[in-house]
């Protein structure tokens, strides 16, 4: 049987208004159309975005936003990514119809309706007056750590609609610890813990591992479990009670 096609790829309206912002009409018209070629048909032969930008011009504004593959085609990255994710979905619902439907569970009170039904008790163990369980991410360790487990692991757990400036952070932060992409995973489960579901938030703290110079996770718990120690180790200064008058 062959594969599930998807006819659509999500537009985000607001990302591709800044990203387009100093393009002319003809340039936008061109690029709108280049993506739905490839969208259609794959990655393009420049000679095939020539033919639809019409002149060197055009087609040079456009490639802005394309990278080239091994083979010499150009695509656009994000939208490789949203294809991807798309099928991803609808093979995914496929194979629940296949099953009967998803199963109906019923959600608790207080249950968080963003958190995986999965990890649930996972989350409510955790209190956010420490480092993250490691459980998740000794699990993680087993599949490889790469820029599409991080982008899918940011969706799942923090932001389903991830924006251009998400994707892009992320990237910027995949090129920094790319010694050990485990750290931001690490991150993430910190956002997760404190209920924190912004790239804002996320930053701070991969930051703050990369001006302390980290490289990799076992150095970020060595030091987690260093502070743990020197916060046991220090006693409460003892005050007593003294009766200078009747001493």
């Amino acid at each position: 049987m062959e594969k599930l096609k998807s006819p659509a790829f999500q537009f985000y309206s607001s990302d591709f208004i800044t990203g387009t912002m100093f393009m002319s009409n003809e340039e936008v018209g061109a690029y709108i159309r280049c993506l739905c070629m490839q969208h259609q048909k794959g990655h393009l032969k420049e000679k095939e975005m020539l033919q639809i930008c019409l002149n060197q011009e055009v087609l040079d504004s456009v490639m802005n936003h394309y990278k080239q593959d091994d083979e010499g085609l150009y695509y656009n990255e994000r939208l490789d990514f949203e294809k991807e994710k798309r099928e991803k979905f609808i093979e995914h619902q496929r194979e629940n119809g296949k099953k009967g439907g998803r199963p109906k569970t019923q959600m608790k009170p207080n249950e968080n309706p963003r958190v995986n039904p999965n990890e649930t008790q996972t989350l409510t163990q955790m209190k956010p007056t420490g480092k993250p369980k490691q459980k998740p991410l000794e699990d993680e360790d087993e599949e490889e750590i790469n820029k599409e487990y991080i982008i899918n692991y940011y969706i799942n757990n923090i932001n389903t609609n991830i924006s251009s400036i998400e994707y892009s952070k992320l990237e910027e932060y995949i090129n920094i610890f790319s010694n050990d992409l485990r750290i931001i995973v690490y991150g993430i489960e910190y956002c997760k813990m404190y209920k924190a579901y912004s790239i804002n938030y996320l930053c701070k703290i991969l930051n703050s591992w990369n001006k302390a110079k980290y490289k990799t996770l076992e150095e970020i718990k060595l030091n987690e479990r260093k502070i743990e120690k020197e916060k046991e180790e220090k006693k409460p200064v003892e005050v007593y009670d003294t009766d200078w008058l009747n001493d």
